[in-house]
């Protein structure tokens, strides 16, 4: 009962103190703005900046998930960002139209060293033109999604990602103005995995080497033991040894 006890708790002990191997899962990714943005066509002096200027250069959004702790949880981690600019004048009855652009790089690093990890991510990228009063006019999206596993990782830099939308041929909401709007959203996921040793019995302490057994008398030889003792004790009573 002692030896199975002892396995027992040695067991328990391997799995409490089961520990990643190697580093852990990473996901780091980030979208950056290249430059400003840029229209052409139309009336394109009439888009103006509406919180700052044109300018959409360096990082918007970034996110980095290290998932530190071999759990049954993966770590998150999110990140977002909004722009907006008012366009006027947009429509001159020339029928013509202006294009919007906005340009991004997308960097992606996806690492994973165990079998059993996991390192994700989930991009979007959304351009929209709007009326004065909330119509909708046109929009782009751009969305991207990867993921890796078990050891293989993901470096990529994806330049001259495009957005575009064009103002529309006639006013809308009876107004001939609206608004651009830029929404980015980041999310990266890790997933380190617990890696243990191989489960292998523990090792028995050696034993110890074993002792003489005890030696029993027989019966035999207690009752003549018994018997010489009283015929000493008799001789010597009668004074003849």
């Amino acid at each position: 009962m002692i030896r199975v006890t002892k396995v027992l708790v040695l067991s328990l002990l391997a799995i409490a103190l089961c520990a990643p191997v190697g580093q852990a899962a990473v996901s780091d990714v980030s979208v950056l703005g290249v430059g400003n943005l840029s229209v052409t066509g139309g009336n394109a002096s009439e888009i103006r900046g509406y919180m700052g200027d044109r300018s959409i250069d360096g990082t918007l959004a970034a996110a980095v998930a290290d998932d530190l702790v071999a759990d049954a949880d993966p770590t998150v981690a999110t990140d977002n960002a909004t722009m907006e600019w008012l366009v006027k004048g947009w429509w001159t009855g020339s029928g013509l139209t202006s294009t919007i652009t906005a340009t991004f790089t997308i960097e992606e690093l996806l690492d994973t060293t165990n079998v059993g990890d996991l390192a994700s991510d989930d991009i979007t990228v959304k351009l929209e033109l709007f009326g004065q009063y909330g119509t909708l006019i046109d929009s782009d999206v751009f969305a991207l999604a990867n993921s890796v596993a078990d050891g293989t990782d993901l470096d990529v830099t994806t330049p001259d990602v495009l957005l575009s939308v064009s103002t529309p041929l006639s006013p809308v909401d009876q107004k001939n103005m609206g608004k651009l709007v830029l929404t980015v959203d980041v999310v990266a996921s890790a997933f380190t995995a617990v890696v243990c040793p191989p489960n292998d019995p523990p090792n028995d302490p050696p034993n110890d080497p074993p002792s003489d057994p005890p030696v029993v008398p027989a019966p035999g030889a207690i009752a003549l033991a018994s018997l010489g003792m009283g015929l000493v004790s008799w001789l010597r009573t009668r004074r003849t040894l």
